[in-house]
């Protein structure tokens, strides 16, 4: 997840220096970055609810 953060933050420097006049192209970037940060939270936070339901599951079936 770092890593393609990374990439992403690499890949919008070299395009927006390629490039001077694209400001779109930062929000793009940036716009895509958040969302793969929150779908990552998102997911995470799937798991542990998931993890915590299968608990209590088992709990319930001894």
């Amino acid at each position: 997840m770092l890593f393609g953060f990374i990439a992403l933050l690499v890949f919008m420097i070299y395009d927006v220096s390629s490039r001077s006049d694209d400001i779109a192209t930062i929000f793009i970037g940036l716009f895509a970055a958040i969302l793969l940060f929150y779908r990552h939270r998102l997911f995470a936070i799937g798991l542990t609810e998931g993890q915590d339901i299968l608990v209590e599951i088992e709990k319930n079936t001894e």
